[in-house]
């Protein structure tokens, strides 16, 4: 194994961002009630995903700008199965 290889630097990196939970909701054509209802989620909840959630600390921390890797994973998934792409392939 890599002794510099970093584990927890790689999955924030694997992390969807607020801009691709919002764009990746788009490119399928659902609403944010339909995303949340296809994840098991609130709407409420893929509405914080996709503005940042609470910032009212004004602290800047590039864990806060993520959504948690199962989610994303789940995301990336629906995403693929819905539009036929892979990640792998050129999507978002």
């Amino acid at each position: 194994m890599n002794p510099n290889f970093d584990l927890a630097k790689a999955e924030q990196v694997m992390r969807a961002t607020h801009a691709e939970v919002r764009n990746l909701r788009q490119r399928m054509g659902l609403s944010q009630a339909e995303l949340a209802e296809l994840m098991g989620v609130t709407e409420y909840t893929v509405w914080r995903w996709e503005h940042g959630g609470n910032r009212a600390s004004g602290r800047k921390d590039e864990g806060k700008n993520r959504i948690g890797l199962p989610e994303t994973k789940l995301l990336r998934k629906i995403y693929e199965e819905r539009v036929g792409v892979s990640r792998k392939h050129g999507a978002a």
